[in-house]
């Protein structure tokens, strides 16, 4: 039977919720759910947790210290091009495969089989990992510059690269602390929202004892 992405999401916030009293003070910015529904993330400092389809916590990875970017890489491609990057962890079989990094810039693989990463940093070259822009990486290990407006674009925000998700269809969805932009294969850019607004739903909810009116209808 499926597990909802609520019970998904409730389950993980849960647990975060326990390390939390047990001096989880990072955040992790990696999460990746596989075809069969098995949820992996990062708990910082200790390693890469796994949850079933059961719900059943383990880790497949322990770790001292570090621990920030996660990504799937469904056909286990990508091992050794760029070990400054990420390390390869199995799942069980040689694929898919998780890519972990203890830090550096986040990173994806997208449908269209390349991996891409935040690249660029103040003094440096566009290359290196960093959040000034995107750097596609094929997986014969070809590194090339993507959508080399990207740059601007962030500069223009002043904004950089701190997350990143593929989506449904390849594009690239960029978060920035205070923008999302998203970036299609063929290397047009959309800002999405900036600023970002984060609206507190506790200030929705209705008053103790008071109707809700969504449930008066």
């Amino acid at each position: 039977m499926k597990r909802s992405w609520i019970g998904v999401m409730l389950a993980i916030s849960s647990m975060c919720g326990l390390f939390a009293a047990r001096g989880f003070t990072h955040p992790a910015a990696g999460i990746v759910v596989n075809a069969k529904g098995e949820v992996f993330f990062i708990y910082t400092g200790q390693g890469v947790c796994k949850i079933d389809a059961a719900g059943k916590l383990t880790y497949i990875h322990r770790v001292k210290g570090g621990g920030h970017f996660l990504a799937l890489d469904p056909e286990g491609k990508f091992s050794t091009q760029l070990p400054r990057l990420f390390e390869k962890l199995a799942i069980g079989a040689t694929k898919p495969t998780l890519l972990y990094a203890s830090g550096g810039a986040p990173f994806v693989v997208s449908r269209d089989g390349n991996l891409y990463y935040g690249s660029g940093y103040p003094d440096g070259e566009d290359m290196t990992p960093g959040f000034h822009t995107l750097i596609r990486l094929s997986p014969d290990g070809k590194r090339t510059l993507f959508a080399p407006n990207l740059k601007k674009t962030l500069a223009d925000l002043n904004e950089g690269v701190v997350g990143l998700t593929s989506g449904s269809d390849g594009s690239l969805i960029v978060a920035c602390p205070n923008a999302i932009v998203k970036v299609k294969l063929d290397g047009t850019i959309t800002t999405l929202a900036h600023p970002v607004v984060v609206t507190d739903r506790g200030d929705d909810l209705p008053a103790a004892g008071a109707r809700d009116p969504a449930r008066a209808r």
